[in-house]
């Protein structure tokens, strides 16, 4: 529903997590500018997370970190922040293992406490 309405009007919302930041891009036509950002406002605020949705996404990202052992270029780069940062959010990071451990419930939980 929400995708379709967006095809529609010719619209994308496209959002893109980082370790610090969070960047949202959103293109559409001068004249679907307000029925876009209605639908952004309505994504933002009143979420509903799909189980098959989560479920595939949980396993792409575990499948994602755990591929991170066999790069040698990003296990250093982890190792590298391990180091500068310790035991802080900065210089841990999430293994196979921590996604696999996240429930939908979770997710729930957390969004509608912050």
């Amino acid at each position: 529903e929400y995708s379709a309405a967006l095809e529609k009007m010719g619209s994308s919302i496209t959002v893109v997590n980082g370790t610090e930041e969070m960047q949202i891009f959103l293109e559409c036509r001068t004249e679907n500018i307000d029925a876009t950002l209605k639908l952004f406002e309505e994504r933002l605020l009143h979420s509903k997370f799909d189980k098959n949705d989560f479920k595939r996404i949980v396993k792409a990202r575990a499948e994602n970190a755990k591929s991170i052992d066999y790069n040698p270029a990003a296990m250093s780069s982890l190792g590298f922040r391990k180091l500068m940062f310790g035991n802080t959010v900065y210089g841990s990071y999430a293994t196979d293992k921590t996604y696999k451990n996240i429930t939908i419930e979770d997710v729930n939980n957390y969004y509608s406490n912050n």
